[in-house]
């Protein structure tokens, strides 16, 4: 048994041990969740927090919403989905949308080393095509996430590292300005 405990396979209810898990489920509480009332599902949602909160992990509040089909049937939650280009998952965190784009960028970014590796091409205009084409790959609806520390490391490190792939040596946040006519990512705006 790990850290979160066990798991009803019928409710999704969490249990810290197994001893709790066997009394709710030789107990007869457990209920499937489109048996269950408003006010049951509220009570469960409560203690599903609770427990988040416990073992120590981000709590997103998220609004619960019943999506009804054109039929007139009602949608089923799914774990992930792509919104209008973005990867938007139920707990309304950015760390794989932030993943994705890193690579999509990294990707963007080789695609493009015939333009990187010529010869007689300024420095100013590989800059301003990294920006073009990279950088905003590497930012696209940036302005929606909820970003962390960690995940702003990372975007800032994939940044640096391919600008030193571009420039060929160290490159800090003053030469990043100079060089791609856009703000450093340490100095944009994410909260």
């Amino acid at each position: 048994m790990g850290k979160k405990g066990k798991i009803c396979e019928n409710c999704g209810s969490e249990f810290a041990s197994e001893v709790g898990w066997l009394q709710h489920v030789r107990g007869g509480r457990c209920q499937k969740l489109e048996d269950m009332s408003e006010s049951q599902l509220k009570a469960r949602r409560a203690t599903r927090a609770k427990a988040v909160l416990e073992r120590g992990e981000k709590l997103f509040e998220v609004e619960q919403v019943e999506v009804r089909s054109c039929n007139g049937g009602v949608a089923k939650a799914c774990g992930s989905f792509l919104y209008l280009g973005s990867l938007t998952d139920k707990k309304g965190s950015s760390g794989p949308e932030i993943r994705r784009r890193i690579k999509k960028a990294t990707e963007t970014f080789r695609r493009l080393w015939r333009v990187w590796a010529m010869k007689g091409l300024p420095l100013k205009l590989k800059g301003r095509l990294y920006s073009a084409f990279v950088h905003s790959v590497l930012l696209y609806n940036s302005e929606v996430w909820t970003i962390t520390e960690t995940e702003m490391k990372a975007l800032v490190g994939r940044n640096g590292y391919l600008m030193r792939r571009l420039v060929g040596e160290v490159v800090r946040s003053a030469d990043d300005k100079r060089l791609t006519e856009c703000h450093p990512l340490e100095i944009l705006d994410f909260e």
